[in-house]
């Protein structure tokens, strides 16, 4: 290319990357999402399914780019958005609006790479290339900014839909602008087959490394089994590399980034199987949150950061957890001290104990309807003993006879026995709520029994009644536990309708209470016992949910 046609090229990138960013949904997509009938749930599952596109396709697209016309595949990536967000217009359904998504996907792989690629052909000084990157940066951003004002606008003025229809417009133009770049014609020595061949190392590679794989199949069975395992994950990654990989930063933080690609691909494989099992089942999934809710939410963690760590979920009896993690980082700084040559010990503590304290919330960082659930917290519960097996193998404080050993050997028979006692004590007192869960439910049968007998209405359909601020009526008052182990099963939000199938044998059908179902229902009822037959419909207070 000449240098004229060069100069006209980086112009018409940069047009072409300003009008590509000019969207207006992306502002207010959840919104459109949910004004479609669909869930956070699913919206959390499209963002899964999208990134694994990416993911499987990144690098096939990556081969085709270097071999055929970049400025026809910039074409047909325009095309395919434009198809994408007319097939979102139309779309009411999820798997409407799932074809939509893969359709997008399919465009951010293609156009990946292509831009810049064309920047660097159009450079006479290839020294400059820097410098171009900052300037289609600049355009990108600013048309960003002005597409996320313009269209919070629109949305909330004339609707949702018409940020869709107008972001077309820009689309169209950049077609036309795309069709005057003048691009390289195919480049014919590049080598298909070296490029799959590296493609098919590259898969081999990932196949032959055993741990690698067995850790990403293993994850992803563990997380679709209990979601609780993926903090775990993260944390016996950090232990075991900093073990192996003695002061090599470089190979700890390889480590680190490998576990947060599979966890990533677990956690969507999760959201994909929960979206498809609900789906089948017809049920909803309702714990996944919102992307646009992480930052309140990490405001939110960090402002109860503390008063988790003390009580633990209940893990731990309260504060046990933050005074053994304070002990074993004295003995480990102390250690480090005395052995000048063991400074990186403490380090070392600090990434283990930061990062475990981490992976106990990165469930929570989208949705906080499970925040105070014990198995999230499960990474907290196990990190006291990984502390020890880290000063076991980091340092010889086990292999002679010094102070250290003595109260580093107090310190582990202490917390053992404060947990065991701990653990038999809930394990009482969770059988003790088991017998009077059966007691309460009785009582609920006997009612409805009696009411059925008196009004001749059979009662098939259950209300539950979400009161809050009622924290010490979804505990039994015998019960001095008042931990997530013991709560009253029949007063919690998930455990009413099973309580009541297998203790009593009656299966309720759960509806939804209109605001005068629930008025009247207050009117009458007994807040002693906290339920009431109206109708066919037992109404119930539920405490913990």
């Amino acid at each position: 290319m000449n240098t004229i046609k060069k100069q006209r090229n980086i112009i018409l990138i940069y047009i072409h990357t300003f009008l590509s960013t000019f969207i207006l949904y992306y502002i207010c997509d959840t919104l459109f999402y949910i004004e479609r009938g669909l869930t956070s749930s699913q919206y959390i599952s499209f963002v899964g399914i999208a990134f694994g596109i990416r993911l499987l396709l990144e690098i096939p697209f990556g081969i085709i780019a270097d071999k055929y016309n970049k400025k026809m595949l910039l074409l047909i990536s325009n095309i395919l958005f434009i198809t994408s967000t007319i097939v979102f217009i139309n779309s009411y359904s999820y798997y409407s609006f799932l074809i939509a998504i893969v359709i997008n996907a399919m465009n951010n792989s293609l156009n990946s790479g292509i831009v810049n690629s064309i920047l660097y052909e159009s450079l006479s000084d290839k020294h400059k290339f820097k410098k171009l990157l900052f300037y289609n940066s600049f355009f990108y951003n600013v048309s960003y900014m002005i597409a996320m004002i313009i269209g919070g606008y629109i949305g909330q003025k004339f609707g949702l839909v018409y940020t869709y229809y107008i972001t077309i417009i820009p689309f169209v133009i950049d077609f036309l602008i795309l069709l005057m770049i003048k691009t390289n014609e195919t480049i014919k020595n590049i080598n298909i087959e070296n490029n799959v061949s590296i493609l098919k190392n590259g898969i081999k590679e990932v196949v032959n490394n055993k741990y690698l794989l067995k850790s990403g199949v293993l994850t992803i069975l563990g997380v679709l089994a209990y979601q609780g395992t993926i903090g775990l994950f993260f944390t016996y990654v950090v232990l075991f590399s900093i073990l192996k990989n003695d002061k090599n930063i470089k190979q700890i933080i390889v480590d680190i980034l490998q576990s947060g690609i599979i966890g990533i691909i677990s956690i969507c494989v999760d959201l994909i199987a929960v979206k498809i099992i609900g789906q089948i089942i017809g049920t909803k999934q309702t714990r996944y949150g919102k992307l646009s809710n992480i930052f309140t939410n990490i405001i939110f963690i960090f402002s109860q950061l503390i008063n988790t760590l003390i009580d633990t979920c209940d893990i731990f009896p309260k504060g046990v957890f933050i005074i053994y993690t304070i002990l074993l980082g004295t003995i480990i700084l102390i250690y480090s001290i005395k052995n000048k040559k063991e400074n990186a010990l403490i380090y070392e503590f600090l990434a283990i104990a930061i990062i475990t304290i981490a992976s106990a919330y990165i469930i929570n960082l989208t949705t906080l309807t499970s925040f105070n659930t014990g198995r999230l917290k499960n990474p907290i519960g196990a990190l006291i003993g990984i502390i020890f097996i880290f000063i076991y193998v980091k340092t010889d404080i086990f292999e002679r006879k010094t102070i250290f050993k003595n109260i580093t050997l107090i310190v582990l028979m202490t917390f053992t026995l404060v947990n065991v006692a701990n653990y038999v004590s809930i394990i009482l007192q969770h059988k003790r709520v088991n017998q009077l869960e059966k007691e309460e439910s009785s009582k609920i049968e006997t009612y409805i029994e009696n009411y059925e007998k008196e009004t001749n209405i059979k009662i098939n359909k259950i209300a539950k009644i979400r009161v809050r601020n009622s924290f010490q009526k979804g505990y039994f008052e015998e019960v001095k536990n008042k931990s997530d182990y013991c709560k009253n099963a029949i007063r919690t939000d998930w455990g009413i309708i099973g309580a009541l199938e297998i203790l009593e044998n009656r299966k309720l059908e759960e509806i939804k209470p209109t605001n005068k179902e629930i008025e009247n229902y207050f009117k009458n009822y007994d807040s002693e016992i906290g339920y009431e037959c109206i109708g066919d419909t037992l109404f119930i207070n539920i405490y913990n949910y």
